[in-house]
């Protein structure tokens, strides 16, 4: 299948795949666009698939100023459908953060969502999932996301190259199978947004 390349919003986008709906896939820490890669061969025979790689997920070598806004974000992934799909709603296809983006995307943008495929990432504000985490299981949660948070923090006012190394030692820690050198602290700017509240955070759309 021919596979087309563009960027949107500065964001890389890859458009591989025929038929009459469209799939965008969004994925999560610490991967890129290609985390998709045997999905899209499954698919790309019957449904017109469309990955981006989320800002500062890319090159190790970005270095991006801020951390985006929300809204950015949210806008961004508009403009994404807006040029690949203007006259029909997509499907969503979401692995962790891109399962937070994609949600508010679709709670803002309900006419430019056909359907939502959510992989490990549920309701993630829900008090009811909220109240069925122990103790043990909240703090392990910080634990990593704080982490992961001054990693970013670390990298962008201190040291890069230490951002990094605590970046892919977390990486390490967590069994993740992405290599090391594909890993870098500007990967971490969602943690900073729920952590720190940077750029108005990442609190979701009622």
């Amino acid at each position: 299948m021919e596979t087309r390349k563009m960027h949107i919003q500065g964001m890389e986008v890859q458009v591989e795949g025929s038929g009459p709906r469209t799939v965008l896939m969004l994925h999560g820490w610490p991967d890129t666009l290609a985390v998709w890669d045997g999905t899209v061969r499954a698919l790309q025979n019957n449904y017109r698939c469309v990955r981006l790689t989320l800002p500062g997920f890319g090159d190790v070598q970005e270095r991006p100023p801020v951390v985006p806004k929300l809204d950015d974000v949210v806008d961004a992934l508009v403009a994404v459908i807006q040029t690949v799909s203007p006259g029909a709603p997509v499907t969503l296809m979401l692995h962790d953060w891109g399962c937070i983006f994609g949600y508010e995307l679709a709670m803002r943008h309900p006419q430019r969502v056909e359907a939502v495929v959510a992989i490990d990432i549920g309701d993630h504000n829900a008090r009811a999932y909220l109240q069925s985490l122990s103790l043990k299981q909240k703090l392990a949660v910080a634990a990593y996301q704080l982490w992961l948070a001054k990693a970013w923090m670390v990298g962008r006012y201190l040291h890069p190259g230490l951002g990094n190394r605590m970046t892919r030692w977390m990486a390490g820690l967590m069994r993740c199978p992405v290599p090391a050198p594909q890993l870098s602290w500007t990967m971490n700017f969602p943690y900073v947004m729920q952590w720190f509240g940077m750029r108005g955070g990442s609190a979701p759309a009622r």
